[in-house]
């Protein structure tokens, strides 16, 4: 028990030096007129997120031994789980099927409301304009620091923060209650 306790302190004290050095690059993206140095905090950024999320996941899942959660649910989890409903039944093609017309319904959900002026309901918190490219060399990077976060986060925030949780508490709804406070929070 000594050991998943460990882990989520590390972890914990990873994310806080991570939101630390994330809110120092925001502020200093915002001042960043040159393309050069946007690239470099992109870089940066991409780099700072592999060793918070990723390799505290993978050494943690590591030395747990547990390394198999990242291709399988992991049983602790099941109480959730349980709650789901059954895909058994379906074929991978059903299942790409679904996902992929979700993903266009969507889409197009998002583009009729888009088009209305009366129905802007997403409104964004903060100024995210500094964050998103403002030319044809910065998109690359964006793109490979999106995809970063993505991969990066879902392993910290989806496995590897629930599972040590689930280990300490004996809960998945608290394990799962908590990671998606603390995703929240550093957003």
């Amino acid at each position: 028990m000594i050991l998943p306790n460990a882990l989520l302190l590390a972890i914990l004290m990873s994310l806080l030096w991570f939101l630390k050095g994330d809110l120092l690059g925001y502020r200093r993206i915002r001042r960043l007129p040159d393309t050069a140095s946007r690239q470099k905090t992109y870089r940066l950024w991409i780099a700072k997120a592999a060793i918070a999320f990723v390799l505290p996941a993978i050494m943690g899942l590591t030395l747990l031994g547990r390394l198999d959660a990242i291709a399988t649910v992991p049983p602790e989890f099941d109480a959730l789980r349980k709650l789901l409903p059954s895909l058994a039944g379906n074929s991978r093609a059903e299942l790409l099927g679904m996902i992929g017309g979700s993903a266009l319904g969507g889409l197009i959900i998002g583009a009729i409301l888009a088009t209305r002026r009366n129905w802007r309901i997403l409104k964004t918190i903060g100024n995210v304009g500094s964050l998103l490219p403002r030319n044809r060399a910065e998109i690359a990077h964006a793109a490979a620091m999106s995809i970063a976060a993505g991969i990066s986060e879902e392993l910290a925030f989806r496995l590897f923060l629930p599972l040590l949780i689930v280990l300490v508490t004996g809960n998945a709804f608290i394990a799962f209650g908590v990671a998606i406070a603390v995703f929240g929070a550093m957003h």
